[in-house]
C-alpha cells in the first residue's frame, strides 16, 4: 500500500500487490473518514467510511442496485417497483422512501435491506485480485439518516473467507512464529454455531496460546483453508498477539443492528405533529429557536460551502412553495417569512464559519503551536450573536474597517483568535447556565442553550450527551434525542456509559433488540460497568463469548 504518512490524504494502489482486507483494516485500526473507491474491469464500487466504520456504498452494478435487491428476494414486485419509482421521481425522494410511502414495505424493513445491500457490496470486494484502488480522506458525505448499523469486524470475517488467493493471504497474517491466543473478549459479537469448521478448529488448535506454524503442521494437506480462517479470526480481532512484549493494536468495539443507525423514532414523531401543511408551519415555527443552523439547513460540519448554498436554495424553494399554499392566511404567511429570515441567518452564519475555519487552517506552523495551550474548540458562531470586534475588517454588512481612531487592519489570524475567545467565555456561560436549569428541571430551558452550545462546539461528544439527556427529559422533546445520541457515539464511540445511556433511552420506548445492542457494547468496552450487566441480566442472562468459555476450560484444566 502507497503510505504518504497519517497526514495523507489519498492513498492509490493496485489490489495485485495489496489485498484489499489490509486497506480497510488500516481504515479502520486507524478510525479514516472517507471514501474508498475500487474499480476492476467496468465496474466502480464506493465504500463510504466515518471514523472507522462502514456506513454506506454505492455500486454502478444493477444488481447490487436496491431495486434490484428487493425484486429478487421476492419483497416487491416489478409493479411495485415501477410505481415507487415514478412516485419518487415526482418527489425527489429516494427510492426506499418512496416505497415506504407508498405502503409497500416498511420503514424497519427498509433499513435491514439497504444495510445488507451495503454488506453485500462490501464483501463482494474481497474477491476482486485486479483492479485500482483509492481511498480520499475528507469528511463524511452520507446524511446520518442513511448511514446504516454493520460491524466492520463481522464485515472483516466475512470477506477474508472469499479471498481467492493464499499467497497474498500469506502475506497478511504476521509471521508464522508469532505467538497468538484467543483474544479474551472480540470487538464484536459472535456465535461460535456460524463459524465454519475450519474456523472453529483453529480457535481450538490456538487455544490459550500458540503459533501460526503450529497451527499449520495440525494439518498441512489444508493449508490454505486453515491460512484463509486463521487471516480472517486474526484480522476481525477474535484471535489477538500472544506476544506480551509486541504493541497490541487496540480495535474498537462495535456491535450491529443491521439496520439503520436511526430508528423509527424521530420519522413518526414527524408524521404525529406534521399532518397537514398548517401544522407543519406551525411545528416548524415553534421549534425554531430550539433547531441548530444544521439541521436547520439540513448540512453538516463536513458540508462544503457548494453544499451549503445548494441546501439553502432548496429550503428557500420548498417554503416559497409552501407560501403559495397558505397564502390567504396572514398570519401563516408571517410565520413563514420568520422561518425564511432564520433560514437566511443560519446560511451566513454556516459560511461565516467555513471562513473562519479556512483561515485558521492556512495558519503558519508558528501560530499554531502558539495557540495549541488554548482549548481546541471549533470556531462557531452563536445564534444570531456577534462574535466579530467591532474594529475588524468585514465585521458587519457594509463596514468600512474604520472606528473612531482610524483606519485598523485585522488579520484572519486575529480575527479567528478573537472569535475563538468569545466563543470560549460564551461556552462557559452556557455550562453554568445549563447548571442552573437542570438543578430547576427546566428541561425547556435547558434545551435552548444547549442546543446553541452543540452549535459552537459541535465535535464535543459530552456537549452532545447532555443535549440528548435533556431532549430525553422533555416529554414533548424525547423522540428527538436519539439522533443527538447518534451524533455523541460518532464522536466517541467507545464511551460505556454513554451506550448505556441510548440503551436505557431505547428501553423506555420498548425498543428491546436496540437497548440490548447498546448494552452488550457497553459491556464489551468495559467489563466491569454494573448499570450494562445488570439491564442485560434484567432481559435475559448473557451467554459468554467462545474467548471467555474456552479461557475458562483451559484455567480449570490447568487447575
Amino acid at each position: 500500500m502507497e503510505d504518504k504518512g497519517r497526514e495523507s490524504k489519498e492513498w492509490v494502489g493496485s489490489l495485485g500487490s495489496v489485498p484489499l482486507a489490509e486497506v480497510i483494516k488500516r481504515i479502520a485500526l486507524e478510525e479514516r473518514t472517507g471514501d474508498l473507491q475500487v474499480i476492476f474491469e467496468h465496474t466502480t464500487k464506493t465504500v463510504y467510511f466515518d471514523r472507522g466504520f462502514v456506513v454506506f456504498a454505492a455500486s454502478n452494478l444493477e444488481e447490487d442496485r436496491l431495486g434490484h435487491r428487493l425484486i429478487h428476494s421476492g419483497h416487491i414486485s416489478r409493479n411495485d417497483f415501477i410505481r415507487a419509482h415514478d412516485l419518487a421521481k415526482r418527489g425527489r425522494q429516494r427510492l426506499g422512501q418512496a416505497l415506504v410511502q407508498a405502503g409497500v414495505i416498511s420503514e424497519e424493513e427498509i433499513g435491514h435491506q439497504v444495510a445488507m445491500q451495503v454488506n453485500g457490496i462490501v464483501v463482494s470486494l474481497f474477491e476482486v485480485e485486479q483492479g485500482i484502488y483509492s481511498f480520499d480522506e475528507r469528511p463524511c458525505g452520507i446524511p446520518i439518516d442513511l448511514m446504516v448499523s454493520l460491524s466492520i469486524h463481522r464485515i472483516l470475517l466475512e470477506g477474508i473467507r472469499t479471498m481467492p488467493n493464499p499467497d497474498g493471504i500469506l502475506a497478511c497474517c504476521p509471521p508464522l512464529d508469532t505467538p497468538v491466543r484467543v483474544a479474551e473478549r472480540a470487538p464484536f459479537t459472535y456465535a461460535v454455531d456460524q463459524l465454519t469448521p475450519i474456523e472453529r478448529d483453529v480457535l481450538r488448535w490456538v487455544g490459550g496460546g500458540t503459533s501460526l506454524d503450529a497451527v499449520l503442521r495440525r494439518l498441512p494437506e489444508a493449508r490454505d483453508p486453515i491460512l484463509r480462517s486463521f487471516y480472517g479470526l486474526y484480522a476481525s480481532g477474535i484471535l489477538k498477539s500472544g506476544d506480551a512484549e509486541a504493541p497490541e493494536a487496540v480495535l474498537k468495539v462495535q456491535e450491529e443492528t443491521k439496520t439503520f443507525r436511526l430508528s423509527e423514532l424521530e420519522r413518526c414523531l414527524g408524521l404525529t405533529q406534521a399532518t397537514s401543511i398548517e401544522q407543519e408551519i406551525r411545528v416548524m415555527h415553534e421549534s425554531l429557536d430550539q433547531t441548530p443552523d444544521d439541521h436547520l439547513l439540513q448540512i453538516d460540519a463536513r458540508s462544503t460551502d457548494e453544499a451549503v448554498e445548494q441546501a439553502y436554495q432548496e429550503r428557500c424553494s420548498e417554503w416559497v412553495w409552501v407560501r403559495s399554499l397558505v397564502q390567504e392566511e396572514p398570519s401563516l404567511v408571517r410565520k413563514i417569512s420568520e422561518i425564511e429570515a432564520r433560514l437566511e441567518a443560519a446560511y451566513r452564519r454556516a459560511l461565516t464559519q467555513r471562513a473562519i475555519s479556512l483561515a485558521e487552517n492556512q495558519r503558519t506552523p508558528q501560530a499554531q503551536e502558539d495557540s495549541s495551550s488554548t482549548d481546541r474548540i471549533d470556531h462557531r458562531v452563536g445564534n444570531g450573536q456577534s462574535a466579530l470586534p467591532s474594529n475588524a475588517v468585514g465585521a458587519s454588512p457594509g463596514s468600512s474597517g474604520r472606528d473612531r481612531e482610524g483606519p485598523t487592519v485585522v488579520s484572519h489570524h486575529a480575527l479567528a483568535d478573537a472569535i475563538r475567545g468569545e466563543i470560549r467565555a460564551r461556552v462557559k456561560q452556557i455550562l453554568g447556565d445549563v447548571e442552573q436549569h437542570s438543578k430547576a428541571q427546566d428541561w425547556e430551558g435547558a434545551i435552548a442553550l444547549l442546543f446553541e452550545l452543540v452549535e459552537l462546539v459541535p465535535e464535543n461528544a459530552s456537549y452532545r450527551a447532555k443535549l440528548a439527556g435533556a431532549l430525553s427529559r422533555d416529554p414533548l422533546q424525547r423522540r428527538r434525542a436519539e439522533r443527538h445520541y447518534i451524533e455523541a457515539l460518532r464522536l466517541a464511540p467507545q464511551d460505556a456509559e454513554l451506550h448505556v445511556s441510548l440503551g436505557l433511552y431505547y428501553k423506555s420506548f420498548g425498543l428491546r433488540s436496540r437497548a440490548e445492542t447498546e448494552f452488550r457494547t457497553a459491556l464489551r468496552i468495559d467489563p466491569a460497568h454494573a448499570e450494562a450487566r445488570r439491564q442485560l441480566a434484567g432481559e435475559r442472562n448473557p451467554k459468554p463469548s467462545w474467548g471467555e468459555l474456552l479461557n475458562r476450560m483451559l484455567s480449570s484444566a490447568a487447575g
